[in-house]
């Protein structure tokens, strides 16, 4: 029987890891849909206390407080139409989870693409996003599309 513990430890690994990444991308489509009904408080509520959210061309922004100021700004800003597909989502560890998301949002007439790397730490079932950084890649007229 002593033989068999390490083997049955090894083959409970993969589903525990298995539920992580489920758990996170149901985060994130949940994270989506917040957005998009301007439910902050729901979106926030997936970001650690001290996230870390590194937007391109600005400092880095520390804790979910100042995080939350940053998407309520671009809530503000007419940022809408939020549209987030993951691609690479990969365990890592027994809690954590890496997730590359190319992302898409609209304003005044131009589609913005973008794409998130994402670290996330699962503990008791509820996925946190530890750290963020966000890529524009592309902007393009929508009203041609």
């Amino acid at each position: 029987m002593r033989r068999l513990l390490p083997l049955i430890a090894l083959l409970a690994t993969p589903v525990a890891a298995q539920d992580n990444s489920s758990a996170v991308l149901q985060a994130i489509d949940v994270a989506r849909y917040a957005y998009n009904q301007g439910d902050l408080d729901t979106m926030m509520s997936y970001y650690d206390d001290m996230a870390f959210l590194i937007p391109p061309g600005e400092r880095i922004l520390i804790g979910s407080d100042i995080i939350a100021e940053y998407y309520a700004d671009a809530m503000s800003d007419g940022f809408e139409d939020l549209r987030l597909d993951p691609f690479d989502v990969r365990d890592v560890g027994d809690t954590g989870v890496v997730a590359v998301v190319d992302m898409t949002l609209r304003q005044d007439g131009a589609l913005v693409g973008a794409r998130l790397l994402q670290v996330w730490k699962v503990q008791d079932g509820q996925p946190l996003i530890q750290r963020e950084m966000l890529q524009v890649i592309s902007v393009e007229d929508a009203t041609e599309l």
